[in-house]
């Protein structure tokens, strides 16, 4: 079976959804990877949004739910169809 090549563009759709528990090392990696992070457009869920709206002191677009089966379609329709990976 021969690989697919994709061609991704400068800017990328990118989610960032994390456990409760690992609110705090997805903060690290963020300040980490801060001025790269910066360049793309990033998507994240309810609270987690607004941690790093104000770590990147940047817009997310934050998907709203109290019900992580809402959550989980959310990201998975949104990965479908606007996701770069």
């Amino acid at each position: 079976m021969k690989g697919k090549e994709i061609i991704i563009g400068e800017k990328k759709n990118i989610a960032l959804v994390v456990h409760d528990n690992k609110k705090r090392n997805l903060l690290e990696w963020v300040r980490f990877n801060k001025n790269t992070l910066q360049k793309h457009k990033l998507f994240a869920t309810g609270s987690t949004g607004k941690l790093l709206e104000d770590e990147l002191n940047s817009k997310i677009t934050i998907f709203e739910s109290d019900h992580w089966e809402e959550i989980n379609k959310s990201v998975l329709e949104l990965a479908k169809e606007k996701m770069t990976f």
